[in-house]
Formats: structure tokens, sequence, C-alpha cells
């Protein structure tokens, strides 16, 4: 159901003061900040714990200190998993949504602040995820507020089944091509100055084409922690 800026402010302010226990990056440019106390791991597939919520920019995001920008969903993996860890630990002062572009704004201790941001057509992409199922996010340009276990609409069913079909369909892609093939011995992909990344708001963002005419890549796809005997520096 669609909520108004009231209701969300009403259903983040139990997080205010709550710590950021793990941030940690997903497929593609997602990025997870675990909000609260860690739940004990439910079952040998499960490698990160819960926290009591968590927080998801999904695409397109910056952490922001005073008036710079210190990290991106477009830098590189290394540096965002670096950057990262200065969130940790670090406590909820507020949550807010811009009132014409939806976009979340999350001010944290130390005068950091990540910020769920939107660069192309569309609503930004971020969802606020309770332990209950219920979740908020941003559909049809409105906050939206729905339990996983409701039934959807028609329409929206439909929606729903085309995403989740496109979601497994990029778990499934990044699977396959995240293989390494040669083990980086003289230095990973992304180090290596043949690499060109591939820009993109999903799972794709891991990966880079080769343009090094000697390497057996050349022109192919590859994992940015994969390698070859022909990397240059």
């Amino acid at each position: 159901m669609n909520i108004s800026f009231e209701e969300f402010n009403d259903l983040v302010k139990p997080l205010i003061g709550k710590p950021v226990s793990l941030a940690w990056k997903g497929h593609g440019t997602a990025l997870f900040l675990e909000i609260g106390m860690l739940r004990a791991l439910k079952d040998r597939n499960q490698n990160i714990p819960d926290g009591e919520v968590c927080i998801s920019p999904d695409f397109e995001w910056r952490i922001e200190f005073e008036k710079r920008v210190l990290c991106g969903s477009s830098n590189w993996i290394p540096f965002i998993e670096e950057k990262l860890k200065m969130l940790e630990g670090l406590e909820i002062l507020g949550i807010s949504v811009d009132p014409v572009t939806l976009e979340l704004e999350i001010k944290l201790t130390n005068d950091l602040i990540v910020r769920a941001i939107k660069l192309t057509k569309g609503d930004p992409d971020w969802t606020i995820r309770y332990l209950d199922d219920n979740y908020i996010s941003v559909e049809n340009s409105c906050l939206f507020y729905q339990n996983d276990n409701d039934p959807p609409d028609e329409v929206d069913g439909e929606l729903e089944a085309r995403e989740k079909e496109i979601i497994r369909h990029g778990h499934e892609t990044y699977d396959r091509w995240s293989a390494i093939t040669l083990a980086p011995k003289r230095g990973k992909c992304d180090d290596c100055k043949f690499y060109i990344r591939i820009d993109s708001d999903s799972f794709i963002n891991d990966f880079g084409i080769c343009s090094n005419q000697y390497s057996a890549f050349d022109g192919k796809a590859v994992y940015s922690s994969s390698g070859c005997p022909a990397f240059v520096e």
C-alpha cells in the first residue's frame, strides 16, 4: 500500500540510534546495511547474518562526508569494500526521503551520509526490510509499504514474476561468468590496462571486456577478479 511521508517517518523512527552492524556489497552494485543486533545464521546456505533491519540501496548510491563524495556505486570493488568498513559501528542519526526525487538519505555519526540516488529515468531503487517480511520501497513514484506474504493483485503479480525472472537470470549469469578461468598470478583483470569495465545498473558491474589482442580472452567478458598470462599493469 502507498504511505505518506509522515507514515514513513513513523516506520523508520525506531531505527534512530541503532548501529550499522554490518555493511556489505551484493551482486553488481547492490549495497546492504544490516542495522541493529545481528542474528544467528539460519542454515549452512546463509553466510551473512541478518540484522534487525536491512537497508539496501540496490543500484546507485554514494557515501558522503561534509561536501565530498568518499565512495560511490561506480567505484571499483576493492575500494568499495574498504570504504564500507568505515560505516560499521556508526549509529543512525536520521533517515529521510527527498519529497521530489524520493531518493533515500541515511545520516550517520562521524558526519557520514549514505544516499540512494537515481541517475537514469525512473524511481530510485532502495528497500528498507524488516525481519517480519515487511518492507518499504518506492513504486510508481510513491512510497510503498508491503509484506512479502501479502497476495499481489494481478498486475503486480505479473510485474513481480518478470522481476523475479530478471533477477534469476542475473544470478545465473553472474555465477556462470564469475568462474575464475585462470588464477591471477600476475594480477587481477580489473588491475590490467586492457580491462574495460562494463557499467550497468545490475549484476554486470563486476565484469569487463578484455581488449588485449595477445590474450585468449580478447573481446570476451571477463570477471574482475580473474586473470591471465597476458596481464599488463
